[in-house]
């Protein structure tokens, strides 16, 4: 698979990711056999979107089914939004200014959490193709707040809401990490083309941690193992169900 930053160009380097999966009212599911880090974690994925309407997409979510505005959620409605519901309480609102409506372009996006940090902004930190990007809107989380369904043992969901709004994502989802433990930064996932400078993929090091999954979509299976489309390959053995996705290379 070639990476399409900005709709024109492409890279190409020693790593490559040969397979996206392709999402439309499909989904996968898990749920973790105990609770991970509930304070530090990090999420990095591409994305290529393929609804342009500023309709709500869902890239992940965690709670339990149709408990309306309780849980934990990743959207994208032409800006990325993170939002941390404990209740009918926003805990966390974190909207980025930039657009992300190019269906032609290829978005990597890390999602990174530290909430034991002293300074507000560093509890959470939004990287897209490498850059952190101006925030529109910033409601950080309080210093060592535990999260109250991402990482926990409860359902997550990638590629649609918790409640029978749905909200599917509509589009691609390559190389789908979740690191257990630690906040990355975008350099950790990707680096710049020193010919093109292009954002393009790297290999990730290091631990993934007790919870920690990665998912490549290279197998065709339905089922929940190492044969199926949502395999962890990571190590751990995450292995996520399928609901009517597609793989592509």
């Amino acid at each position: 698979m070639t990476f399409l930053i900005g709709g024109a160009n492409s890279a190409t380097g020693s790593y490559n990711i040969d397979n996206s999966c392709r999402f439309n009212a499909s989904y996968f599911t898990r749920t973790p056999d105990g609770d991970g880090n509930l304070r530090t974690f990090t999420f990095s994925w591409w994305c290529k979107v393929s609804s342009v309407n500023s309709e709500r997409t869902t890239i992940y979510s965690a709670a339990p089914e149709d408990t309306g505005n309780d849980g934990s959620y990743i959207w994208i409605d032409d800006q990325l939004t993170i939002r941390e519901y404990d209740g009918a309480t926003n805990k966390i609102d974190i909207v980025t200014s930039r657009i992300l409506r190019d269906p032609s372009a290829w978005y990597h996006i890390v999602y990174a959490v530290d909430t034991t940090q002293s300074t507000a902004s560093n509890r959470i930190k939004i990287y897209i193709n490498g850059e952190q990007p101006s925030l529109g809107t910033a409601t950080y989380p309080d210093q060592n707040y535990d999260y109250n369904h991402t990482n926990k043992a409860q359902l997550q969901r990638i590629g649609r809401n918790n409640n029978s709004y749905n909200y599917p994502f509509n589009g691609y989802i390559a190389e789908f990490h979740f690191i257990d433990g630690s906040q990355k930064s975008a350099s950790d996932f990707g680096e710049y083309d020193t010919d093109s400078g292009i954002w393009k993929p790297k290999q990730l090091g290091g631990s993934y941690g007790t919870n920690g999954y990665k998912l490549e979509f290279k197998q065709t299976g339905t089922s929940a193992d190492a044969s199926g489309k949502g395999a962890d390959t990571s190590g751990n053995g995450h292995h996520w169900d399928d609901h009517n996705t597609t793989v592509t290379s």
